[in-house]
């Protein structure tokens, strides 16, 4: 609280934990404070944008980057994505591949699955479509020998054994809540995570990629290699393996 011209201010903060995990640590950041209505007074000093965001006319405010385009810290301008990258969500930081062997959309928003299909040589198609469930469920995966069973270790020593279960929906992100969700903190209500593939658990489900690529194998009638990008992290800070899907 503080006052101003005889007048007291306050303000009041609120914020929800949206990831899913169970951490009892929060953290909130205050990306940007609008005020509205002031006849004159400055800042103190100049505060850069976020990244994903650029500064408006006369840098009196940040505004968020559409799709298709990004934009670093202390950008005035959204960058549009170049070359075969995209940007699917409003606020990207960076502008991401597309798999390979497929071309990015128009808009820069996304990236073409050429129908689920690939043809490494004339003549030989591979259709890949039947994993593919728009709107339905993912496709449990049974991968023998493959991670069967890992260890959470909490603070108090406990080691709590669990075992992993990969689901898959190829060439789209579009699915039901029966799997590869996370928890809405504000309904609390499962919801589906825009993946193609993750990894599922009692703890948690971890995207393995929302961004399809084909590969030809050396003997191009004897399959292919299907990769996923973009997966989540890991707290060592690689990137969720993709060689999970190349195993199918």
């Amino acid at each position: 609280m503080f006052k101003f011209n005889g007048l007291s201010f306050g303000y009041r903060w609120t914020f929800y934990q949206l990831d899913d995990t169970f951490s009892s640590a929060f953290e909130a950041k205050v990306s940007n404070i609008s005020i509205l209505g002031a006849k004159s007074g400055a800042a103190r000093n100049c505060t850069a944008c976020l990244p994903g965001y650029h500064s408006t006319t006369h840098n009196t405010d940040c505004k968020i980057c559409p799709n298709g385009t990004s934009s670093l810290a202390g950008s005035h301008k959204c960058d549009p994505c170049q070359g075969q990258t995209f940007a699917a969500q409003k606020g990207s930081k960076e502008c991401l591949p597309c798999g390979s062997n497929t071309k990015v959309l128009p808009n820069k928003d996304g990236c073409d699955t050429n129908g689920c299909t690939f043809s490494p040589a004339p003549g030989v198609v591979y259709d890949l479509s039947a994993l593919s469930r728009p709107g339905g469920s993912m496709i449990k995966v049974n991968l023998p020998g493959l991670h069967p069973w890992r260890r959470r270790r909490y603070s108090s020593g406990l080691i709590f054994p669990y075992s992993l279960t990969y689901y898959v929906n190829l060439c789209t992100v579009d699915h039901d809540n029966s799997s590869c969700t996370s928890r809405d903190r504000i309904s609390g209500k499962r919801v589906p995570l825009p993946v193609m593939a993750c990894s599922s658990s009692w703890y948690n489900d971890v995207s393995i990629g929302s961004v399809i690529g084909y590969k030809r194998k050396p003997d191009i009638r004897s399959g292919l290699i299907v990769e996923l990008l973009h997966g989540d992290k890991y707290l060592s800070g690689g990137e969720c393996s993709q060689r999970v899907v190349n195993k199918l």
